[in-house]
Parts: C-alpha cells; structure tokens; sequence
C-alpha cells in the first residue's frame, strides 16, 4: 500500500460535510459526504469514485470495502464536530487488490487526518485574528470559509489560485496543523506505537 499512500499527500482545497444525512444508496455516497466532487483522495481507498472523474485513473486505488466508506466518514465527522480537527482512527480489512500487490484479509488500523477547520483552536485565537479566519455567516458550520480578506479560503486554500501564500497565511496553517496534533496527542501516540 505504500505506493497508493506516497500518492496521496495532496494538499486539499476541499472540505468534508458535517453530516452523512440519509443516504439513499450507496452510489450516494460521495456526494452526501464530500462537498467538492473534484476532491476523490480519500474516496478512491473504497472504491466510491465521483461522477465526472478525468485525468487520473484511480480505478485500480481501492483497497478496502466500499460499505466501509461511510463508517470512516462518520469517525471523521464526528471528531471535526468535537472542534479538533477531523482526525479519526478505524479498523479496516483490506480487500485484495492486483494492480497494488495488496493482499486480501489483512486487518489494519489507519488514522485519517483530514484538513478542517478546528473550532477550539479557533477560540483560542486573538480576537484580531479571530475576525479574519472565523467565516461571518454562519460560524459554527465547519464547511464555511472566509470568503475575503488575508486569509481567505483558510484552511482550504484554494489549490489553483491561491498557490503563493503569504508568511502570515503559512505560518496561521502550520500553528493549526500544530495545535491540531497537539490536542489529538493520544491519538497519534496510539498510531505510532
């Protein structure tokens, strides 16, 4: 797997939806679950590929069951709903995949980290700072960015247009990275031993 993980740190300009809803089906999936269906990273583990999909074949990435997809989703969400961040440690068994040289039946425990806003990280800024990277409408809704200003778009830095950031924005990225490792510390100590 090490080949389909070196291909997958990406930054991402995407962010998650808060909330899986009632899927109808599970070809519902990455729509319900990622707002941006150009973002597939995490998707392509699992089989689920958005629709509209061109220049990259990632037909051959799935590793794990597609029905395992949501539960992943939903341990992320909730930890994103938490406000530290969406970091979320699962269980999975892989299914056997050729193309990689992955063999079927292994069981395996991953941590996902995906970049989200962290709303405890966010109260813990100066007011000064607060004003630029907490979005005016609706605050409390992870998925809303700021739409102007020095950090526009923070954390999901637009990945075609916002391509040079400025110290202030690198350094405002790196200290929510930080804090968001910090305040999962046991999470990421589990994962390393």
């Amino acid at each position: 797997m090490y080949g389909i993980q070196q291909r997958s740190h990406m930054n991402s300009s995407t962010w998650m939806t808060t909330s899986l809803g009632e899927l109808k089906s599970r070809d519902d999936i990455p729509n319900r679950l990622i707002v941006h269906q150009h973002e597939e990273r995490p998707l392509r583990y699992f089989g689920v590929m958005p629709s509209g999909q061109f220049g990259y074949d990632t037909s051959r990435d799935q590793v794990f069951p597609k029905a395992d997809f949501p539960r992943v989703v939903s341990a992320l969400q909730s930890s994103m709903a938490m406000g530290k961040g969406a970091i979320a440690t699962t269980n999975l068994t892989t299914i056997e995949n050729v193309w990689w040289g992955v063999r079927g039946g292994i069981s395996v425990t991953v941590t996902w980290v995906y970049l989200s806003r962290a709303s405890a990280w966010e109260a813990r800024l100066p007011e000064s700072v607060q004003k630029h990277v907490i979005p005016e409408s609706d605050p409390s809704n992870p998925q809303n960015l700021p739409k102007s200003g020095p950090f526009e778009n923070f954390p999901h830095y637009d990945d075609i247009t916002q391509t040079r950031l400025t110290a202030s924005q690198a350094n405002l990225l790196a200290d929510m990275t930080g804090w968001i490792i910090s305040a999962n510390i046991d999470t990421f100590r589990a994962a390393l031993t």
